[in-house]
């Protein structure tokens, strides 16, 4: 801000100080005129109340100059929505209309590095997926190599059964892993098409107890299901 900028800010303190000035001088030259060169202290009192009431004055329009803008500044912080804050008072200074000024761009700059921000996160999305996708590709190949080598019915020895049974069980967890992920991914995207489906809940704890049996049986847990029928074992197969 130059220093002519500051004198036009300042000019209505300028005019009070003048305005005052020229009623000190008039005071002066009639006390002067009046009781001849004396001065009471009746006109002294007169004149700081005329400077107190002048300064009063000034004060108070300048209060309300800046309490219109600061309140509405404060409204604006105040607002949960990005678009409501960018809605300022009018300016009345020159400092105001570069806060303005500032505060505009800031958002401004603000909304475009979350425009850049969404278009980086929509690709990391996109990525995941894509990777989830392919991963499936090899999982669904073991998958099918080892039904494959079970239905061969090749005799091995038992350690090389066991192995191949604790392959399959952990290619299915990373399987079902997978589809967690692709789920989870799904639910950036609204316009994913998700089509509901009745499923049997019985059988579907079945089937979990049964892909996790061989924890259950390292740990010793015996899991049961009890339905309206009554209880009925849902201990894992041996394996």
């Amino acid at each position: 801000m130059s220093f002519l900028t500051y004198l036009r800010q300042s000019l209505g303190f300028i005019i009070l100080y003048c305005t005052f000035a020229v009623f000190i001088i008039g005071i002066l030259y009639l006390e002067q005129f009046v009781h001849q060169g004396s001065w009471r202290p009746a006109t002294v009192a007169y004149i700081a109340l005329l400077g107190l009431v002048g300064l009063g004055l000034y004060l108070y329009y300048d209060y309300r100059r800046r309490k219109a803008f600061l309140t509405g500044l404060r409204f604006a912080v105040e607002q949960a929505s990005l678009d409501e804050m960018t809605v300022l008072p009018p300016a009345y200074t020159a400092e105001h209309r570069l806060f303005v000024a500032v505060w505009n761009q800031v958002i401004s700059r603000l909304r475009t590095e979350l425009t850049a921000e969404s278009g980086r996160h929509r690709e990391n999305i996109r990525l995941m997926g894509m990777w989830a996708h392919y991963m499936k590709t090899p999982l669904s190949v073991i998958d099918l190599e080892l039904q494959r080598l079970d239905q061969l019915e090749i005799p091995l020895p038992g350690e090389v059964k066991v192995a191949l049974q604790s392959v399959a069980e952990e290619n299915r967890r990373l399987g079902r892993s997978l589809q967690a992920l692709i789920n989870m991914l799904r639910l950036e995207d609204f316009t994913a098409d998700f089509r509901p489906e009745q499923i049997d809940l019985l059988e579907l704890v079945r089937q979990l107890i049964n892909d996790s049996r061989r924890l259950f049986i390292t740990h010793h847990v015996y899991p049961r299901i009890t339905t309206d029928g009554g209880e009925e074992p849902g201990a894992p197969d041996s394996v």
